[in-house]
């Protein structure tokens, strides 16, 4: 496997983990009882949900630049 494939693979498995993350946030936002704790994994969650987010738009990106490029060159 190339190293530019592996290096893939990892970055969107710590994509998923930050889901996964986010979810478990969520769901001690929903069941904790102190408003401090609560507020404080909601913002967690949005944090989460944004380094997620902005590490798939990157991963993205690099496939379509790497898709773009082997279209360039013969």
């Amino acid at each position: 496997m190339p190293k530019e494939r592996r290096t893939d693979v990892w970055s969107w498995l710590l994509a998923l983990a930050f889901i996964v993350m986010a979810g478990n946030l969520a769901i001690k936002a929903v069941t904790d009882s102190n408003v401090f704790l609560r507020a404080l994994a909601i913002l967690s969650l949005v944090v989460a949900a944004f380094v997620a987010g902005t590490l798939f738009g990157f991963l993205r990106g690099q496939q379509k630049l790497r898709l773009h490029r082997s279209k360039i060159t013969p």
